[in-house]
């Protein structure tokens, strides 16, 4: 990742992202990649949000990370995707942006690479 982003990133990493958002930055904030597992059986999705609050089901995200039953999704973004307000991340169930079902604790882990500016 150093190569495509040398300035200095910070990490959000946590085994317990569910359906109350986590505000990582509360100020604008530029997201490089992520590392994301699911050891689920089932499908999970993790959603960013443009938010320097906590995120619920009546936001709408940014991204949509889909999290194959059993798997390991990495990215690493050319550039980044701005988050004007914020960064605001939550992991649920369902893809629709109104699901209100959590991941179970320690289904999903997960590292969100990002800079504030």
């Amino acid at each position: 990742m150093a190569q495509n982003h040398p300035e200095e990133l910070s990490v959000a990493r946590s085994t317990a992202f569910n359906a109350t958002g986590t505000t990582t930055a509360t100020s604008q904030a530029f997201v490089a990649g992520w590392q994301v597992t699911n050891t689920n059986a089932a499908a999970r999705y993790l959603k960013l949000y443009n938010k320097a609050t906590a995120a619920t089901e009546a936001d709408t995200p940014v991204v949509t990370i889909h999290l194959p039953a059993s798997s390991t999704v990495n990215y690493s973004i050319p550039g980044s995707i701005r988050f004007s307000a914020g960064l605001s991340i939550r992991c649920v169930t369902g893809v629709a942006d109104n699901d209100t079902t959590g991941a179970g604790a320690g289904e999903v882990y997960a590292h969100v690479f990002y800079k504030v500016r």
